[in-house]
């Protein structure tokens, strides 16, 4: 059950409540006074975002604003009486926390009571307007989202042009629930991974035949290990390689490696991990005659040693570091210290992973692939990865827009705009893993003409920021994230 369902049935349940002692009865009194307050609160906030997004689009003046408000209002309040209706009015909150303000609008339009108080105030050719740009912005909402992971995969997996046609397909068919996706989720998610590893579950199969056997290499080793080795084990009991009584003794096994893992793992997966882009990476190449193809195999095996050797080196004198700083004064007992120590390997842990996404670009890499390539499939590579950057950069930019527009409700030239200020943005490489998209939009947001804005739209923006984590952005940008 629902968070939003819990509260409407909490409020329903105190205004039921009966107490025979007259204090009792003064406090049933009151406690139905707040519910009624608290129902008035949620549901001004309702009459403000339809009342202020039908205002605008169709050029209503204050006192049309505030009918079609109160219009709407009675409406939800019809709405949440019945059980039913609680639980449409919880899906729509759990949507607006998630999506933006036009998330709650797909949801509440869904419901003919309130489409019927919409239309009391406009007329049907306008309901009909209305309702389709709000389904349209949710679906760009989709689309970006499906964009962002594709240019992802793409970035990681250098897919071919057909196989970034049928991926975008797949989470195309996937995404096709409104409420399964949105831009905000993604904001702080560099990758949207789990999107992509949920579209490929939905459908048996699709990652062995949307990928080749480097990619799937790859994407083996960017899963947890205990969720790939689950996942091989599984597949395994399926083509009746394994019985389910081995594979439930395998998979403790699996666990219990995890649970005992005293890091000489985590520098294996992040081994595999290094090795995997580069056998993806190597694979765009083409077939190359033998004594390329182990010069290249050579220098790889050299490059990932040499960047872990890096990485680890630095991972030392940090957690040593931390441990001095720490320690000192005995402010810790030894096991608050262990704790604390557990939880910076983890971070560092996490950052190494991320620090393998530049490794194809290590220059001994690079040096290499020029001298066993032709001067024109060299070109062709290079044309390839620079088209891979823009496509991500504009992935990020269009990310910001959407998610921009689902919370501030645009107006078709309004969204024009802020697309123009978009593309003048400078997007992060994300090659040291910092997320690019907290940033696109952080600088987004800030470079907008407020002009353009009404004072509700002023006021979501401010609020998008607080939610959004924009005072997170200008403590990484001071340095705080290092």
């Amino acid at each position: 059950m629902r968070t939003w369902t819990y509260v409407w049935l909490f409020i329903a349940a105190v205004s039921m409540l009966t107490r025979s002692a007259p204090a009792q009865e003064a406090r049933a009194a009151a406690d139905q006074e707040h519910t009624a307050d608290v129902r008035m609160l949620r549901f001004n906030r309702l009459s403000d975002l339809v009342g202020e997004s039908v205002g605008g689009r169709y050029g209503l003046d204050e006192e049309a604003v505030d009918a079609l408000g109160q219009s709407v209002m009675a409406a939800a309040l019809e709405l949440v009486e019945t059980l039913s209706g609680q639980e449409q009015v919880a899906v729509a909150m759990e949507h607006a926390a998630d999506g933006g303000a036009n998330a709650i609008l797909v949801v509440l339009l869904s419901q003919p009571i309130v489409t019927a108080a919409v239309g009391g105030h406009l007329s049907a050719e306008q309901v009909q307007d209305y309702t389709d740009s709000i389904q349209a912005r949710q679906r760009r909402d989709r689309r970006a989202v499906n964009r962002h992971v594709t240019a992802w995969a793409d970035h990681q997996f250098s897919l071919t042009a057909d196989q970034r046609a049928k991926m975008e397909q797949l989470l195309d068919a996937y995404t096709v629930d409104e409420g399964r996706v949105s831009a905000r989720r993604m904001v702080w998610d560099s990758s949207g991974q789990w999107l992509l590893r949920d579209a490929l579950d939905a459908v048996e199969g699709s990652a062995d035949e949307l990928l080749s056997e480097a990619q799937l290499g790859l994407w083996w080793a960017l899963l947890p290990p205990v969720l790939a080795a689950s996942k091989k084990i599984m597949a395994m009991v399926g083509a009746g390689e394994m019985t389910r009584e081995q594979a439930t003794q395998r998979l403790k096994a699996v666990s219990s490696e995890a649970k005992n893992n005293d890091g000489v793992g985590d520098l294996d997966a992040v081994r595999r991990l290094a090795a995997a882009r580069l056998a993806a990476h190597t694979e765009q190449l083409g077939e190359l005659d033998t004594p390329a193809a182990q010069r290249l195999d050579l220098v790889a095996k050299g490059v990932v040693e040499q960047h872990l050797e890096g990485l680890y080196s630095d991972a030392d004198e940090r957690v040593r570091a931390a441990e001095a700083q720490m320690a000192e004064g005995g402010r810790m007992t030894r096991q608050e210290l262990e704790l604390r120590l557990l939880g910076l390997r983890e971070q560092i842990l996490g950052e190494q992973f991320a620090a393998t996404g530049d490794i194809t670009g290590h220059t001994l890499y690079q040096q290499t692939i020029r001298d066993v390539l032709s001067e024109e499939a060299f070109a062709q590579y290079e044309e390839r990865q620079a088209q891979r950057r823009a496509t991500r950069e504009q992935a990020s930019r269009d990310l910001a827009v959407t998610c921009i527009d689902t919370h501030l409700l645009l107006a078709d030239d309004q969204r024009q705009r802020v697309e123009t200020t978009a593309a003048e943005l400078p997007v992060p490489s994300e090659t040291d893993g910092t997320l690019a998209a907290p940033f696109v939009l952080y600088d987004l947001a800030q470079g907008m003409d407020r002009e353009l804005l009404s004072p509700w739209q002023q006021d979501q923006l401010q609020a998008m920021g607080r939610e959004l984590g924009f005072d997170r952005i200008e403590w990484m940008r001071n340095g705080g994230g290092r």
